[in-house]
This record gives structure tokens, C-alpha cells and sequence, in this order.
């Protein structure tokens, strides 16, 4: 933050000062939201959404930027937290979605991280056909990469298209069958859950109640999202016991 200061001090329009504070300014936001200090971080998002807009109006082409901004844009209309900061601005998700889409026109990782989160963006705004453009080019690119297939198989998932969800899933979790690989090993479970939850979805009571009790009597590998999963599994067994 020093050092974009000191540039900025000797020329307000530098703009790879202007991007560095910014993007610096997001880490900072970072950090305050750690600490559960979420005025600080709503006042330093002010800061930071001032810098990278200077900075791309003095340079069109500064991609980091438009991927800075297109991140605050969509967090900012989809967490609690800073919807209660952001009351009377309201709902700027599309403003966000905008910036990502010009954020993909970068090179590198940018790139391909600007995707990774307009995907996602457009599928909670229900444009899954944009989405899965973007999901296909991800997979024609990047083949042995499980996420983009999960994110492909998701899309139907989300847009409670079971059947076409659980064909999806069901190909994938045949292919990570046997795998010993413990990232691979993790989507493999999530992609036996979303099996058993599309059963549910289509009426398939007894096959999902059985498939339920299997999973929760395995021993699974700990992540944040295995932990998730277990405590759905348990409410679904409850249901499905009552039913």
C-alpha cells in the first residue's frame, strides 16, 4: 500500500499504481473480514472500487481491474454482510457479470479465473446457457480437470433438470471410481450425494433412503464441504424415514 502511494503521490494517474492499490485494497477487505470487522471492510471496499475504476478509465485494458471489480460487484449482491452495508445501492450482480465478461478477455490466469467466476454468477442468475459456453471451453481446454466437468454437471443440477443432472453426475462418478486421488476422491463423493439428491427429486424415495444410509456409515475424507454434505445426508435420512 506504501509503494501504490508513493507512485500515486508522484503521478494521481499512474495506472498500475491505481491497480495496485486497488487490488491491495481487496486484500486488506480480506483480512478485516477475518476479523469479523466488516465496517472497516465496507469502507475500505469504497477505496478499493475508486481505484480500479480510475484505473480503467485511464486504460481499458487493464483486465485485473475489471476482475476486481466484477468480484465485489457479485459478492456484494449476494452475502448478507455486506448487503446490509450496501441497503440503498442494491442489487449490482449484472454490473459485476459485466466486468467479469471483460475480465475473461485477458491473458493468463486472469483469464480463465474470471470464468471460473462468471459461471458460477450466471448460473445463481439462471443464464445457464451462457454459462455452460463458458464451462465448455474450460473442458475442451483443460480435459483432465474433474472441477469443470462437476461445474458442467452442476449447471442441470441447479436448473433442476435432474434427469440430465443425474446422467451427468452418474458418468462422473463411474469415471472416479476407482481413483485414489484425494481431490478426485472428494468430487467423487460429492457426485455420489448429488446422485442420491436427484433420486429424491424424481420420486425415487427408496433407492435415495438406501444409498443415504450406505454414505453415512462410510468413513469420509474431512473438507469444509464433506462436512456440509454429511449434515444434509442426515437431515435426507430423517425425511426419508418419516416418509
Amino acid at each position: 500500500m506504501a509503494l501504490s502511494e508513493a507512485l500515486l503521490e508522484k503521478n494521481p494517474e499512474d495506472t498500475r499504481a491505481l491497480l495496485l492499490a486497488g487490488l491491495t485494497e481487496g486484500m486488506r477487505i480480506v483480512d478485516a473480514l477475518d476479523s469479523s470487522s466488516y465496517l472497516t471492510a465496507f469502507l475500505r471496499a469504497g477505496a478499493m472500487e475508486n481505484h480500479l475504476e480510475k484505473a480503467i478509465e485511464l486504460d481499458p485494458k487493464i483486465h485485473d481491474a475489471y476482475y476486481g471489480l466484477g468480484i465485489y460487484h457479485i459478492r456484494g449482491s449476494t452475502e448478507s454482510w455486506v448487503r446490509m452495508f450496501r441497503f440503498f445501492i442494491g442489487d449490482t450482480s449484472a454490473k459485476g457479470r459485466a466486468y467479469l465478461r471483460r475480465a475473461v478477455d485477458g491473458k493468463g490466469w486472469i483469464s480463465n479465473s474470471a470464468r471460473q467466476a462468471l459461471i458460477w454468477a450466471l448460473y445463481r442468475a439462471e443464464k445457464f446457457q451462457e454459462a455452460r459456453g463458458y464451462v465448455e471451453y474450460l473442458r475442451a481446454r483443460y480435459p483432465k480437470n474433474v472441477l469443470y466437468d462437476v461445474a458442467h454437471a452442476e449447471s442441470f443440477f441447479i436448473a433442476e433438470d435432474y434427469p440430465h443432472a443425474r446422467a451427468e453426475y452418474a458418468k462422473l462418478l463411474s469415471r472416479l471410481e476407482q481413483s485414489k486421488d484425494e481431490i478426485l476422491r472428494l468430487y467423487r463423493e460429492f457426485a455420489r450425494w448429488r446422485v442420491i439428491r436427484c433420486d429424491y427429486a424424481l420420486g425415487k424415495q427408496e433407492e435415495a433412503a438406501e444409498e443415504t444410509r450406505e454414505l453415512l456409515t462410510e468413513k469420509h475424507m474431512y473438507s469444509s464441504l464433506m462436512e456440509q454434505i454429511r449434515l444434509e445426508l442426515e437431515s435426507a435420512a430423517g425425511v426419508l424415514k418419516e416418509k
